[in-house]
C-alpha cells in the first residue's frame, strides 16, 4: 500500500529531497534563458550557460554516489541543499553581463540538484522492499515531474511579477527548507543506518 509506505520517515525525506531539489533547479533554470535573452544574449551565449548547468547536473554522479555510500544519505541531502542555496544566491547577485558568473552559478545549481537527487533516489530505494519498489518509484517520478511543471509555470509568473534576482532569492529559501527538513528528520532516521 503506497500510503502505508509514505508513513516511513526515510521515504518522506526521500520524496522531500527529490521534489524540493527539482523545484529549485527547474524554477531557476527555466527563467534563466528568458532573463539572459532580455539582456541581449545570443542563442550561443544562452546555450553555454545552460550547457554548464547540464554539466553540473550529471557529471558529478559517480562522485556523488561514492559520497552517499561513504558519508551517508542525509549528509548528501543537506550538502546538496546548501550548494543549491549558494547557487541561487550567486545567480541572484550575478550581473547578467557577467557571462562567466552566470555559467558558474548555473553549474553550481546543477551540482546541488545532483546531490539531492542521488541521495533522495538512494533513500527511496533503501526505504522500500523489492516488491514495493516499482510502485513507489512511479509515485516518486510522478511527484517530481508534476513539481517540475508547477515550478516552471510559477517561476514564469514570478519573473513577470518581479525579477530574476527575486527568483534566485525564492529558490534559495526553498532550498534552505530542504536542508532544514533533512536535519529535522535526523532523529526519526536513527534506526536506519543507511540514512546517515
Amino acid at each position: 500500500d503506497v500510503r502505508a509506505c509514505l508513513r516511513r520517515p526515510a521515504l518522506q525525506l526521500a520524496f522531500a529531497a527529490l521534489v524540493i531539489g527539482q523545484v529549485v533547479m527547474v524554477a531557476v533554470m527555466s527563467v534563466t534563458s528568458v532573463h539572459l535573452k532580455d539582456h541581449g544574449y545570443s542563442a550561443d551565449g544562452i546555450g553555454t550557460v545552460i550547457s554548464g548547468h547540464v554539466l553540473g547536473m550529471y557529471t558529478p554522479s559517480p562522485l556523488t554516489g561514492w559520497l552517499v555510500d561513504r558519508l551517508g544519505r542525509l549528509p548528501v541531502v543537506v550538502g546538496g541543499s546548501i550548494i543549491a542555496v549558494v547557487a541561487c544566491v550567486m545567480a541572484a547577485a550575478a550581473h547578467p553581463d557577467n557571462h562567466m558568473m552566470m555559467i558558474v552559478a548555473l553549474f553550481v545549481l546543477g551540482l546541488g540538484w545532483n546531490g539531492t537527487f542521488v541521495a533522495g533516489s538512494t533513500l527511496t530505494t533503501d526505504a522500500v522492499t523489492a516488491g514495493e519498489r516499482q510502485r513507489i518509484q512511479a509515485v516518486a517520478d510522478m511527484a517530481t515531474f508534476l513539481a517540475s511543471g508547477l515550478a516552471s509555470l510559477l517561476a514564469g509568473f514570478a519573473l513577470e511579477w518581479s525579477n530574476y534576482a527575486t527568483m534566485g532569492v525564492i529558490g534559495a529559501c526553498i532550498a534552505t527548507l530542504c536542508g532544514v527538513l533533512a536535519l529535522a528528520y535526523r532523529p526519526r532516521l536513527r534506526t536506519t543506518q543507511s540514512a546517515f
